[in-house]
């Protein structure tokens, strides 16, 4: 019973984080981020966007993994992944430690909450100094 709803918790939250990968971008807004809320290595932030909660692959590939299948709208595969532990499903406004950063994603280590000591791979706009 318990993964049912484990499952059926993972497939809103995949929802809801592939309409949030579709761009909230505005045309006034640009795609890259102010320099007072870009969070560096070694800094702490939170993460910020408008699903809750938000799905934090736990490794580089599996962030992979997770962006083709949402842009596939996988939601069955994106299921899948949350259910086997591949994905963290962590609150919106959970503090976190930048502790890498490549072109488009960012490493974090959680710092508050459920799952705090874990670490996964998030888009780098997920992460803000506030």
């Amino acid at each position: 019973m318990g993964k049912v709803i484990l499952g059926i918790v993972g497939v809103i939250a995949v929802i809801a984080f592939i309409g949030n990968l579709g761009g909230s971008s505005s045309p006034s807004s640009t795609s890259t981020p102010a320099p007072s809320t870009s969070v560096a290595i070694g800094e702490n932030g939170y993460l910020r966007n408008s699903a809750n909660p938000i799905m934090v692959p736990i490794s580089k590939s599996i962030f992979d993994e997770t962006m083709k299948l949402s842009v596939a709208g996988d939601t069955a595969g994106l299921a899948r992944m949350v259910v086997a532990g591949e994905i963290l499903m962590v609150d919106n406004g959970t503090q976190v430690k930048v502790i890498d950063k490549n072109f488009a994603s960012t490493e974090v280590r959680i710092m508050s909450g459920k799952n705090y000591g874990e670490s996964g791979w998030v888009p780098m706009e997920f992460v803000s100094k506030n």
